[in-house]
């Protein structure tokens, strides 16, 4: 009897379920993919997905069901996209919604990655301020000294001739120079410690079913939650420190106090060598409240660090497996050192290459709040377009 019962109430909430998304079905009747189980959907092709295996299966998906499918995720529904026209159109319009971060929103908060559409264009003119042409020729001298600390610990490398992991030292110096152009001073070593570990956590967490939404990683993962949680604290801890630091500084070099007294300071204030982000945002007009500096802070330092140092690491290898490639770009380097030649047309082909055979960002969601037209509507609603760009 209660076996009976269990399964009466399975096919009633199954047959609801399919007549609340009859208008989302009949969008993408012309569209294949793989076979959808009851409430559960596609969960079989999801549930042994992890970043090892993650391109290969990949692969196989798309020679199977093309370039744009469908599949289902319990209530929801996912149209993994790999045509780029399709694409480019979903990333360009306005009236989708960035979706796909809400993993990360105990650490990010309020940032540029997951705040509100309507604060888009305030939070992005604000980073933007970073490549300013003045900051930024300050900045490429940073630059300049990192790359060249990190040629030198590569050819220490390379002269003792072993195997040895390139991703460890390309990620510790961009870390280094994440860190600087963000916060404008050096954290410390725990600090650095922390950010990697975090990083690495929220990696495995992307491809990873228990971590499918904040019931599930709360419920599967308690520990990993309470780790989360702990490295949070620390890395927020030293950023509050280095903000109110920043605040004292700025305090310092417009006052001076004589006897008691607080007098203006009238000769200007030495300019720094660059603008960090941290400056930035402190001497903004948009009033952001210290929660929300935190998380910008934590997002260009995630991101910067993330996404260079993949790329790095996938040029230096891919660079490495083509002797004809390496030989051109060494002399090339050499001929611009020769001449002070600023521009390095090959070698910047060669990342292009690179970022179009192994992009750092393998999936872009956007989640449509307006119906989509490209030759048939997508419909609006909740469900994601997952852009393999």
């Amino acid at each position: 009897m209660i076996l009976a019962s269990i399964f009466v109430c399975f096919c009633l909430v199954s047959a609801f379920n399919y007549l609340r998304q009859r208008r989302q079905r009949g969008f993408i009747k012309n569209l294949g993919g793989p076979f959808t189980w009851p409430l559960m959907g596609a969960m079989h092709k999801i549930v042994l997905l992890s970043p090892k295996n993650f391109f290969e299966r990949s692969s196989v998906y798309l020679a199977k069901y093309g370039a744009v499918s469908r599949i289902w995720v319990f209530h929801r529904l996912f149209i993994p996209v790999a045509d780029l026209e399709l694409a480019k159109k979903l990333l360009q319009s306005e009236t989708h919604l960035e979706t796909g971060h809400e993993l990360m929103s105990d650490w990010l908060g309020d940032s540029l990655l997951t705040c509100q559409p309507q604060h888009w264009p305030q939070r992005h003119q604000l980073l933007a301020s970073l490549s300013r042409p003045d900051n930024l020729l300050q900045l490429s001298q940073l630059f300049q000294q990192q790359a060249e600390q990190l040629c030198q610990q590569l050819a220490a490398r390379a002269e003792a001739r072993q195997v040895f992991d390139v991703c460890q030292l390309v990620s510790d110096n961009v870390l280094d120079l994440m860190l600087c152009i963000s916060c404008g001073m050096q954290p410390s070593e725990h600090y650095k410690q922390a950010f990697k570990e975090l990083t690495e956590l929220y990696r495995k967490r992307f491809l990873s079913v228990r971590s499918a939404n904040r019931l599930t990683f709360w419920v599967c993962s308690p520990l990993t939650r309470r780790r989360q949680q702990r490295l949070i604290r620390r890395i927020n801890e030293e950023n509050k420190q280095m903000l109110e630091q920043r605040r004292q500084h700025k305090l310092s070099s417009n006052q001076i106090k004589i006897e008691g007294i607080t007098i203006d300071r009238i000769e200007p204030v030495p300019r720094v060598k660059y603008q960090s982000l941290l400056e930035l945002l402190l001497t903004s007009e948009a009033s952001l409240t210290d929660a929300q500096l935190l998380a910008e802070l934590n997002c260009c330092s995630f991101l910067g660090y993330l996404l260079c140092s993949s790329a790095l690491c996938s040029a230096l290898v891919l660079i490495a497996r083509h002797p004809a490639v390496q030989q051109r770009c060494l002399d090339e380097l050499r001929e611009a050192k020769d001449s002070k030649e600023e521009r390095l047309p090959y070698l910047e082909a060669v990342l292009k290459e690179t970022l179009r055979l192994q992009p750092p960002q393998v999936i872009v969601n956007r989640e449509l709040s307006q119906d989509f037209e490209y030759s048939s509507s997508l419909p609006a609603g909740r469900w994601l377009a997952a852009c393999r760009c």
